[in-house]
C-alpha cells in the first residue's frame, strides 16, 4: 500500500480552457503477480480551478482497478505501462455548491465510468519500500447532451503527475514472486529403535 501526491490538469474541450492545475492526492494498493505484472487499486481526489469563470472549481473523486506491465529498466528503476477502469464522481462548483447548467437547469455533477492509460516508474530503496513516479491520462465519460448544453455535453479528461512511496508487507511475496520450495516432513516414529 502507499500514497502519492502531485498535480492534476484538465485537457481538451471547453471546460479545460484556462484551467489552473491543482493538487491530486491518491492512495494505492498493489499486488505483484509476477516480476512483469502488478495489480493495482487506486482511490484519488483532484481538482482544477477557473479564475476566469469566477473562481469555479471542477472536482473528481475516483476509484479504479488496473494493472502495470513491465516495459524495461531505466537507470536502476523499473518502467511499466499502466491501464485501468473505474468510476469517477465529478462536480462543477462555486463556493462549494454545485452549479446548474444555464440551459437545462440540471446540476452539473454526477458519477461516470472512465479509465486511464499511463506510465509508472518504480525504484526500490529497501526490501520493503519503493518510490514511484507516474503520469496518467484519465478519460471520464461524462457526455450527456440531453442533460447539459455546456461543458458536460462532452467527455472530460485530465492528466495526473504524481510521486509517492509504497510499502510491501513481505519482501518475498510483495516485491518478488518466488516459487516456494516444497518442504517434506519425514516421520521418524514407528521405525525400529525409535
Amino acid at each position: 500500500y502507499g500514497a502519492t501526491v502531485g498535480i492534476m490538469r484538465l485537457v481538451g474541450g471547453e471546460l479545460a480552457s484556462k484551467a489552473s492545475p491543482r493538487p491530486l492526492l491518491q492512495a494505492s494498493m498493489r499486488y505483484r503477480f509476477s516480476e512483469k505484472w502488478v495489480g493495482v487499486g487506486d482511490f484519488g481526489l483532484g481538482w482544477n480551478a477557473f479564475e476566469a469563470r469566477g473562481d469555479t472549481v471542477f472536482t473528481a473523486i475516483y476509484g479504479t482497478l488496473g494493472a502495470l506491465r513491465t516495459i524495461g529498466r531505466v537507470k536502476g528503476a523499473t518502467l511499466r505501462g499502466a491501464g485501468g477502469l473505474g468510476f469517477y464522481s465529478w462536480k462543477y462548483l462555486f463556493h462549494g455548491k454545485s452549479l446548474r447548467d444555464p440551459a437545462t437547469q440540471r446540476f452539473q455533477r454526477g458519477i461516470a465510468p472512465g479509465g486511464y492509460l499511463g506510465l509508472d516508474l518504480e525504484r526500490r530503496v529497501s526490501p520493503h519500500i519503493v518510490v514511484t513516479g507516474n503520469l496518467q491520462h484519465h478519460l471520464l465519460f461524462t457526455a450527456d447532451s440531453d442533460a447539459y448544453a455546456t461543458f458536460f455535453d462532452q467527455n472530460q479528461s485530465f492528466l495526473g503527475f504524481r510521486a509517492g512511496v509504497h510499502y510491501h508487507f513481505s519482501p518475498e511475496e510483495g516485491i518478488k514472486w518466488e516459487r516456494k520450495k516444497s518442504q517434506k516432513r519425514v516421520l521418524e516414529s514407528g521405525k525400529a529403535g525409535k
